[in-house]
């Protein structure tokens, strides 16, 4: 299935959109980044922070949420060089480094390989360093692929070469571990909800006088059908 983008004019496969935006991810993240560089490139400095306000506004590094701060710890972050003041109200949060991509080459990469997984060849929404950030891999665009979750985990610092080669028997491993967790919570889950679905002990009072009631009555319920039809039996 496809769609036409309405700022770019391309068609494009469904999985570059989000649910029914007209738009899709690649141009989005392009007005984000646009959005990013101006900010980084203004740095007013501590003395432009404005002390009459009791909160600050701190942005994240991508833009992705912000949250308020109180203005002692906004002042720390910016005399700790962590962060840089955009205006007298609002900091702006850096990076510690570069190991997450700034959000136009995140959605360059996935655009590039289609949203599809590298390793497995299913649907993908993240990207994984080829060679490993602990390993001395930068985050370029030729050292970053798209990869599906489970696959992002699976690798986490590993050679590519060495986890293409054992890539079946630890997806193996991971979804047989993955299945007996998953089977563990739902037997857990059961037992918590028969604990709460027990009847308490003036139910129980209430199930056993209604059944000797009954029983006197011709065609009524005996003690023990009644029991069963309660799930006591």
């Amino acid at each position: 299935m496809n769609k036409i983008c309405v700022r770019c004019n391309q068609v494009k496969n469904f999985r570059h959109f989000l649910g029914e935006k007209q738009v899709c991810k690649l141009c989005i993240a392009t007005k984000t980044q646009e959005k990013l560089d101006s900010i980084r490139s203004v740095d007013l400095g501590i003395n432009a922070i404005d002390e009459s306000f009791d909160e600050i506004t701190l942005l994240s590094p991508t833009l992705r949420g912000t949250k308020k701060i109180m203005l002692s710890e906004a002042i720390d972050y910016v005399e700790k060089g962590s962060a840089q003041v955009h205006s007298s109200n609002t900091i702006y949060l850096l990076k510690k480094d570069d190991y997450q991509p700034d959000p136009l080459l995140r959605e360059i990469v996935l655009s590039k390989d289609d949203y599809t997984c590298h390793y497995c060849g299913n649907e993908g929404d993240t990207v994984d360093h080829i060679v490993p950030y602990s390993s001395g891999g930068e985050t370029k665009e030729d050292n970053l692929v798209c990869s599906c979750f489970d696959c992002n985990i699976l690798k986490s610092d590993l050679s590519y070469d060495y986890f293409k080669k054992n890539y079946k028997r630890m997806k193996w491993e991971y979804q047989r571990k993955r299945t007996a967790k998953e089977q563990r919570r739902n037997k857990a889950l059961k037992k918590h909800v028969r604990y709460y679905e027990k009847p308490t002990i003036d139910e129980i009072k209430d199930i056993k006088t209604l059944a000797n009631t009954s029983s006197e009555s011709k065609g009524g319920l005996t003690l023990e059908e009644m029991m069963r039809k309660a799930g006591l039996k």
